[in-house]
């Protein structure tokens, strides 16, 4: 977080913190400053930061309350829980969109199994979710052109494995 001057780093769970935590790291001394619980059911894998000191988490909890959650960067307060869907691994934030993407690929079948989940990051709403495979855990998002690229498992010989979706 450049505005801070830290590093925020999702911690899926402790001994102390079981749901997960994100640790506030110095990049000066390389000590943890600050410890975030997170009290619901979350055990983040990844996190983006947006424009506004918005930190999305990729929650990879798949079973009790299924969400992903919107954390304040500055203060560890959670500001939205998008309900619903989970399973999430790497987080991407798209400053051209404004949006966060996570890949939800262990989002359970319950839940409509794996997607990307496309969140207003200003809003912290759910915009949509677009249907991906197992195993499509990681995400990229180019904010000039505006697109996502996910790596999935090849369906035939002449598909290359890496989705491109288009965000408008």
């Amino acid at each position: 977080d450049p505005k801070q001057d830290v590093f925020l780093v999702p911690i899926p769970g402790t001994l102390a913190n079981p749901n997960g935590e994100v640790d506030v790291i110095s990049p000066k001394t390389f000590k943890i400053t600050k410890v975030y619980p997170i009290t619901t059911n979350c055990q983040p894998n990844g996190a983006a930061l947006g424009a506004s000191e918005n930190l999305f988490l990729g929650c990879s909890a798949t079973t009790g309350t299924l969400q992903l959650l919107e954390m304040d960067a500055t203060n560890g307060n959670i500001i939205a829980s998008i309900p619903g869907i989970a399973g999430g691994d790497e987080v991407w934030y798209n400053r051209g969109t404004d949006m966060f993407y996570c890949a939800c690929s262990n989002n359970p079948a319950s839940a409509g199994g794996p997607v990307i989940a496309v969140v207003l990051a200003s809003r912290g709403l759910l915009f949509q979710t677009i249907p991906t495979s197992a195993g499509a855990h990681s995400i990229a998002a180019d904010p000039d052109l505006n697109a996502i690229y996910l790596p999935q498992r090849p369906a035939t010989a002449a598909n290359d494995g890496v989705s491109v979706y288009y965000a408008h």
